[in-house]
């Protein structure tokens, strides 16, 4: 907590990257540090979507307000309706994520574990539990 509030206190003053990236870092390992007391299968889903908005977000802003800025200067749109496509394009960022999550990534990350296992039972180890490729678990 103490950690962001410094942080909040340095944004107002002035931009100082280095002691701002310390702070949000901290901010990122106190947060993994609690324990999880009430599992949410939501909370995991958007925790690895997170990874396919991270690859697709930008790719989906390009191509979403590209044709918004045509519209606009074609149809000379009022301030609200491109606040609203502002909006929808937030929606389809979100929703291209998880289709690329669900469609693209998992699947993936499926083969990737499917390799690693026959890879062990290859070597004659004991099979380890496999979970995601990459840690959710903070």
């Amino acid at each position: 907590m103490l950690a962001a509030v410094g942080f909040f206190a340095l944004e107002l003053h002035d931009k100082h990257a280095l002691v701002a990236l310390a702070l949000i870092s901290i901010i990122i390992l106190a947060a993994g540090a609690v324990p999880v007391t009430r599992p949410s299968k939501l909370v995991e889903t958007a925790a690895m979507v997170s990874f396919s908005m991270f690859i697709s977000n930008e790719v989906v802003r390009i191509a979403w307000f590209g044709v918004v800025n045509a519209l606009v200067a074609r149809f000379a749109l009022p301030l609200a309706a491109q606040w609203s496509l502002w909006g929808l394009g937030v929606l389809a960022a979100v929703g291209f994520a998880f289709a690329f999550h669900f469609a693209i990534d998992n699947p993936i990350q499926n083969r990737i574990r499917a390799a690693l296992k026959r890879r062990t039972v290859r070597r004659g180890r004991l099979q380890p539990k496999l979970g995601p490729v990459i840690s959710i678990d903070g």
